[in-house]
């Protein structure tokens, strides 16, 4: 079952909130401070820019976009003042259903999915403390020097870490903690499908410094494992003599969609070089 959060707009400064409560912060507690923050744009602004930074049709965009909405996955809103600004989770939502959804009736199963994930590190840490072996850290983001995604917990899912990355990216921060070699491509998201895993990899390269940091995060289900691969004596169940149908299917992209999706959600598209698309138009 998915996670209920409550209301964050009463919370301003992530960091600051961080340092004063301590690294393992909950989700309660800082991630969403931006709902009802941004709002400067609506649903229909946010379509057209997913369609226009992923390359995927509006109208694609559209009905996932209602999917999402039905499904109480997108905020809503009425008309006038009172009209739907979507914020930074809308936004990781109906980008995770665009990448990973190959098929548009899949888009609320899609975000579903990735609502119920775990990184895989800190997945093994819980389940399997004693097979560690050299596995590392439980928290693989700790060492990419961006306090947001340090301070997330250990149970936090894909859909969280990428609603983290749009926040950044919508405070114009994002692009500065890429570093300054070819940043876009420093981040990179992958979501796969019908398998749900999902991985960002984090490079802050700066030219002439000894301070690049490089961060990987594989995110699976987070589903207990069986008894049997955590106890050696419980049989392993037979295999069904059938074989299911296997193709999986994935996605990539760098930091481009966040970078313009964040300067959406801030009012500050215009502060950006105008997508080709646009251009052509």
């Amino acid at each position: 079952m998915a996670r209920m959060y409550k209301p964050m707009s009463e919370i301003v400064n992530y960091h600051s909130c961080a340092t004063r409560m301590g690294l393992a912060v909950s989700l309660h507690s800082c991630i969403l401070r931006m709902e009802g923050v941004f709002g400067m744009a609506s649903p229909g602004e946010l379509v057209k820019l997913i369609a226009a930074v992923t390359g995927e049709e509006e109208a694609t965009v559209t009905v996932h976009d209602r999917n999402l909405v039905l499904a109480g996955l997108r905020t809503k809103g009425g008309r006038g003042r009172s009209a739907a600004k979507v914020t930074p989770r809308d936004a990781a939502h109906l980008l995770t259903s665009v990448l990973g959804a190959h098929r548009v009736k899949d888009s609320v199963a899609t975000v579903q999915r990735y609502m119920q994930t775990q990184e895989h590190q800190a997945h093994w840490h819980q389940h399997h403390p004693d097979k560690l072996q050299n596995m590392g850290k439980a928290n693989v983001w700790e060492d990419g020097g961006i306090p947001e995604l340090a301070a997330l917990p250990l149970d936090h899912t894909f859909i969280d870490a990428l609603t983290v990355l749009i926040t950044l990216a919508a405070e114009g921060r994002l692009i500065k903690e890429l570093g300054d070699f070819y940043p876009f491509d420093n981040l990179r998201i992958i979501v796969t499908s019908p398998r749900t895993h999902a991985r960002i990899t984090l490079h802050a390269i700066r030219t002439g410094k000894t301070d690049s940091k490089s961060v990987g995060a594989n995110y699976g289900s987070n589903e207990t494992p069986p008894a049997w691969m955590k106890d050696n004596s419980v049989p392993r169940p037979r295999q069904k003599n059938t074989v299911k149908p296997k193709l999986d299917r994935w996605t990539e992209t760098n930091a481009m969609p966040l970078i313009y999706i964040g300067a959406l959600l801030a009012g500050k598209l215009g502060e950006l070089p105008r997508l080709e698309t646009e251009a052509h138009q």
